[in-house]
């Protein structure tokens, strides 16, 4: 099916970004705005200038040409709109360009100025004219088309989990050549409710502003903990809905913190700032909830920004209170056990949903934010291994322009062409044209792998950008794994991150079943399974081998990535 114009598809939440399908190419464009304007999981939809419990605008830089969370929702959308639209005309698309707008997404009900995207659009670039369609689109439906046309199946059933939404936090649907089919909805455990039991570990919480990190984080914090069936048996119970969330973590705080007051506990509010329940109310709770209110009222604008602060580092004192998991190893306890409860609530969803993937060829794709669960994705494949499981390089939010644009393509256009391997359909290196002002020299592939084996870690930058949270080649740090202190070097010199984060590996997929162990190698293309490294290679991976033996591996082909294979060719290694 021929596609008539040119589409710009657009989302603006959190992790946001916009997609451009190039009618006279076919070919699909992705611009994540993370990777624009250096800000993680980059929001323009920002009600309040206090998200949650962090207010991340006291360390975001505020500058003419980037927003910022201290910025107002005004300046944010009208940002926003300029960098939609000035890559758009920079494209120079032939014939009419179409702007999809998602109901939900591209109108705020609380914008105080009463405006949409598409007016501010107009606004910053009002010289030429364009199609406006403003649909209401699903959610979940957006997730499972990304994922479903970027995977090599022409059947499959789609899973979607993820934080939450208006349609709650997960959906299945049956995808074949017809299009998406919604089966069914829920609103069970999450990962939102994996954020809430994330809360407590002081060393995550407290340590980062943006919780969307944070379960990448329990994933690495988990492998030294052990199990405690009390714990556990609570956060499932949770997950189930089969016991409140308030009562589960004044349990879990009595476990961990025997000389606790039940009755003081003062976790019924979320890191979502949502009170959740309860028996009793502390005033400590009492007046954090009237801070976020009165937070609320500012309306995105800080006209009255000191007062604002003093409210912000308030709340961050209560915050800290709230945090009452200081010990290590029992912070490591809380976060294994919440990882198996939430491993084992997604085995259950797969369980329960597994005549229908049968009925679509044993094909499952994964996707939603908690499809970024490298272990459980893994544990989904040995519990089930006659069964194929797939998961995009993007699940969470910023696939969801594209989403957007593939249901409307399909409904609307009859468009169901697959298009897979779009790892690397980011937006392309910006300053290429200034190398030549550089202290630069031409090497070779042999010369870098020299450089590798002498212990050096060097920074790739190479075509389109990598789609999704994970570097994948193109955008990526190397080094040689077999140096064992390699990774507490990248952690505390390069990354800044914490001691526990493990690196992922690289390898040519012909070589993967050589280092590591798994069920299956399909689909290893985004780091979206942790597989096991062997015994024999373990000393010689240790900088990518984790602690309970465990390797987030991406497999490449020459096709997919001529520049990195050949590195790696020349490396003759991992």
């Amino acid at each position: 099916m021929t596609i008539k114009n040119n589409i710009v598809s657009i989302s603006d939440g959190h992790n946001c970004g916009f997609v451009v399908y190039d009618k006279t190419k076919d070919k699909f464009l992705h611009y994540e705005m993370e990777k624009i304007c250096g800000i993680k999981n980059m929001r323009v939809f920002q009600v309040t200038p206090y998200h949650g419990f962090y207010y991340s605008a006291l360390s975001n830089i505020e500058s003419g040409n980037h927003p910022s969370q201290r910025t107002s929702n005004y300046k944010n959308y009208i940002w926003f709109a300029k960098q939609v639209m000035d890559i758009v005309e920079s494209l120079d698309l032939k014939g009419e360009t179409e702007l999809l707008f998602n109901e939900r997404e591209g109108i705020d009900p609380r914008n105080p100025h009463g405006m949409t995207i598409m007016d501010y659009c107009y606004d910053v670039y009002p010289k030429k004219d364009y199609i406006v369609l403003i649909k209401q689109m699903l959610h979940h439906q957006a997730h499972a088309a990304s994922a479903f046309y970027q995977s090599p199946y022409n059947r499959a059933f789609a899973l979607t989990v993820d934080g939450g939404s208006h349609e709650g936090n997960g959906a299945s649907h049956l995808c074949d050549e017809n299009g998406i089919e919604r089966i069914k909805q829920w609103n069970l455990g999450g990962g939102a409710l994996f954020n809430h039991f994330t809360w407590p570990i002081a060393a995550i919480s407290l340590s980062s502003k943006e919780s969307l990190d944070w379960a990448g984080k329990v994933m690495g914090l988990s492998a030294y903990g052990k199990h405690n069936q009390l714990l556990y048996s609570r956060i499932k119970a949770v997950f189930l809905k089969k016991m409140t969330i308030t009562h589960a973590m004044a349990f879990i705080r009595s476990v961990l913190d025997p000389t606790a007051n039940i009755l003081d506990d003062v976790l019924v509010v979320s890191p979502g700032g949502a009170v959740i329940g309860g028996q009793r109310k502390t005033p400590k709770v009492e007046e954090w909830v009237d801070l976020r209110d009165t937070i609320r009222n500012c309306h995105g604008f800080l006209e009255s920004e000191p007062h604002v602060k003093d409210i912000v580092l308030r709340l961050e004192e209560l915050s800290e209170q709230l945090a009452f998991v200081k010990d290590i190893e029992k912070a490591q306890d809380l976060a294994y056990n919440l990882q198996k409860a939430f491993e084992n609530f997604m085995i259950a969803l797969v369980r329960d949903n597994m005549d229908h993937i049968k009925s679509m060829d044993n094909n499952l794709v994964l996707t939603g934010g908690c499809a970024l669960n490298v272990l459980a994705n893994q544990r989904i494949r040995e519990e089930y291994p006659d069964i194929n499981v797939f998961v995009p390089p993007n699940p969470n939010d910023i696939g969801l322009a594209y989403g957007y644009l593939r249901s409307h393509m399909s409904t609307e256009h009859g468009y169901e062409k697959k298009t897979p391997n779009m790892q690397y359909h980011g937006q392309e290196i910006q300053d290429s044209g200034l190398v030549h002002k550089r202290d630069y020299k031409i090497t070779t592939y042999e010369h870098v792998a020299e450089l590798l084996k002498e212990g050096k870690i060097i920074g790739c930058i190479n075509g389109g950008h990598e789609l999704g949270p994970r570097a994948l080649g193109n955008r990526s740090i190397i080094c040689d794994p077999s140096y064992p202190n390699m990774k507490d070097i990248l952690n505390a010199k390069v990354k800044n991150r914490e001691w526990y984060r493990p690196f992922a590996p690289v390898c040519k997929r012909e070589d993967a079943e050589k280092y590591f162990e798994s069920v299956s190698f399909d689909n290893m293309d985004y780091m979206s399974f942790a597989c096991k490294t062997r015994d024999i290679y373990v000393k010689d991976l240790a900088a990518v081998t984790h602690v309970d033996g465990t390797a987030r591996l991406q497999t490449i082909t020459k096709d997919l990535n001529p520049f990195l294979y050949s590195i790696l060719d020349a490396f003759d290694g991992v």
